[in-house]
């Protein structure tokens, strides 16, 4: 019999002391994590509702933690069937997707008063797709970048005017106008570092198909990353040429 299951016992039957049994669980589960230090997965937790069953539940999921590699199969649990929605679930939780890190132009230092075009590459924000399957059943998932979250806060001003930008892949032309861009008021000279920090957000919609029914959506996804942006400040001599 596991722990947890031992542990259940002595907190009905006083069978076992309850202290040891818990320190003897927390040395396993220590000993699990640090076996999958430094990869990539989840950990699933098997859990019953209906404490008339638990201990039917319990002897047929004698694990109750299930680790699973990223992007591998949803683990199995006796006695349970899970939902298209619940396995899409899982898909959108395994999804790998890249930090937040924007192009702007310019580059190396921006200038106040004058737009810095924020864009994303196309070629590292493409739809990510997952595929999970529970014996007969499959879902597909696939999360695609849809907005791009301006930092709010800073001494600037935004296009879109919200900071909500839809326009994700639009790289700088010289001679057009942004359609994503921060226009700093002033310089960065007074920063620590002496550059501004800035919170870019990007929003994942989620969407997921079945071959059992017709799919859905799922809540987004939101990932923040800074990124630092030093501004400079020209100074002009207007003459009088009369």
């Amino acid at each position: 019999m596991d722990l947890i299951n031992r542990i259940w016992h002595a907190a009905r039957n006083e069978s076992e002391p309850i202290p040891t049994l818990i320190e003897a669980w927390r040395t396993d589960w220590l000993g699990r994590v640090s076996s999958h230090t430094g990869e990539d997965g989840l950990w699933f937790y098997t859990s019953c509702s209906n404490w008339s069953a638990i201990t039917a539940f319990r002897l047929a999921n004698p694990d109750p933690f299930i680790w699973v590699p990223a992007a591998g199969p949803a683990p199995l649990v006796a006695g349970v069937v899970l939902t298209p929605e619940q396995l899409a679930q899982y898909a959108r939780d395994s999804v790998v997707l890249p930090d937040t890190v924007v192009e702007l132009n310019p580059a190396a230092r921006s200038t106040v008063h004058l737009d810095t075009w924020v864009w994303l590459d196309p070629t590292v924000f493409r739809p990510r797709h997952v595929r999970a399957q529970a014996g007969p059943l499959v879902v597909d998932a696939v999360a695609t970048p849809s907005k791009l979250l301006l930092p709010l806060g800073l001494p600037a001003d935004l296009t879109p005017s919200d900071g909500v930008c839809t326009e994700l892949f639009r790289a700088y032309q010289r001679g057009a106008e942004p359609s994503c861009a921060i226009t700093f008021g002033r310089s960065s000279a007074r920063e620590p570092g002496l550059e501004f920090t800035a919170d870019f957000a990007l929003v994942w919609t989620v969407t997921w198909t079945s071959n059992w029914g017709p799919g859905g959506t799922l809540p987004d996804g939101q990932f923040t990353d800074a990124t630092s942006i030093r501004v400079q400040e020209l100074q002009t001599i207007v003459r009088d040429g009369g």
